[in-house]
């Protein structure tokens, strides 16, 4: 029997600040079937109650507890070994590590280094992370979808490209 029903994000229920086509209306209708809808998405900046708001605005049924992040998922998993981080990512990423426990140092400084989606990255965050992981912090990757959709059917880069070479150095399969 199916109890719930689990639902990207980005591309699937949204595009930017539009609602996919019958979106609403589709969950609203797993929803008044008894089902348990839950949104993941891989957008590792958003912030639970910024998507449930969103959402809302879209006419779509929601709670922030019904949101689960890349992000939020990546800070569960490095506070397992790891207490101070360096971190590429938009705001939302940061308080999803610190909201976990974890300190954001320094790359200098980080066990481990997160990278997501990042709307001010610049070649300085590059040299830092990419130097921090050379030297022996443990490397996360929120997200490799290869675009990022937007409104209007356009998309964005969504992954660092320079994350191909330095993979075989710290022993991720990516």
């Amino acid at each position: 029997m199916i109890r719930a029903v689990f639902l990207d994000l980005d591309g699937t229920v949204y595009r930017g600040s539009e609602a996919c086509p019958d979106a609403a209306n589709s969950i609203a209708q797993l929803i008044s079937q008894g089902l348990a809808v839950r949104y993941i998405t891989n957008n590792s900046g958003a912030r639970p109650e910024a998507v449930h708001e969103k959402l809302a605005r879209l006419g779509i049924p929601s709670e922030p507890g019904w949101v689960m992040t890349s992000g939020m998922a990546a800070a569960k998993e490095i506070a397992q070994s790891f207490r101070q981080i360096g971190v590429i990512g938009n705001p939302g990423l940061t308080e999803s590590m610190i909201e976990a426990g974890l300190t954001v140092v320094p790359f200098g400084d980080a066990e481990a280094v997160v990278v997501g989606l990042c709307f001010e990255f610049d070649y300085g965050m590059l040299q830092d992370a990419s130097d921090a992981i050379r030297n022996g912090a443990a490397f996360y990757a929120t997200n490799l979808d290869k675009t990022y959709p937007y409104d209007g059917g356009r998309f964005a880069p969504g992954r660092v490209r320079w994350l191909r070479p330095l993979l075989p150095r710290v022993g991720s399969s990516l």
